[in-house]
């Protein structure tokens, strides 16, 4: 997992720093990964996808 997923999914930057933080990184994460992070964080006005992804991680214990 990317540190920008990693930040965003936890809470720890809020979207618009995701959003600035991803065009600084865009060339680095590969365009499948890219677009999943694009989708995630553009395409996702209610945290429906962050929220999921948050509880998946708690409950494999990925994130302490």
């Amino acid at each position: 997992m990317c540190i920008l997923c990693k930040e965003y999914i936890l809470g720890k930057i809020k979207r618009s720093e995701a959003q600035r933080n991803f065009w600084e990184m865009v060339e680095d994460l590969g365009p499948e990964h890219a677009e999943e992070v694009f989708d995630l964080i553009w395409n996702d006005p209610d945290d429906s996808k962050r929220q999921k992804l948050q509880q998946n991680y708690k409950k494999n214990e990925v994130i302490k």
